[in-house]
Order: C-alpha cells, then structure tokens, then sequence
C-alpha cells in the first residue's frame, strides 16, 4: 500500500516528509496543549507546598 511513496524523487520527497511532519506536529500539540491546565495545577501545588 504505501510502497509508492519510495518512487518520489528526492524533492518530492523532501516536501511530502516536510508537509507530513507539520501536519503530524499540528495534531500531536493540540492534546498537548490540553495538559498545560493540569501542568499549572500541578506546579502551583508543587511549589506551594515547601512555603511557610
């Protein structure tokens, strides 16, 4: 199925990897940005917790 992609010429190749890692990168930061929420509760806790 995917052995096609091994026929591309060296730029087409380029920009199909370039194109697919943004595309991959775009999806992958929008759950991550999700966790930004639990990551400030948990460093407000963190640092709460050793201040008198």
């Amino acid at each position: 199925m995917g052995d096609h992609y091994y026929e591309l010429p060296g730029s087409e190749a380029w920009a199909t990897f370039l194109f697919a890692s943004f595309s991959l990168g775009h999806m992958v930061y929008l759950p991550g940005s999700w966790l930004d929420e639990f990551y400030d509760l948990a460093r407000r806790y963190t640092l709460s917790v050793g201040q008198t």
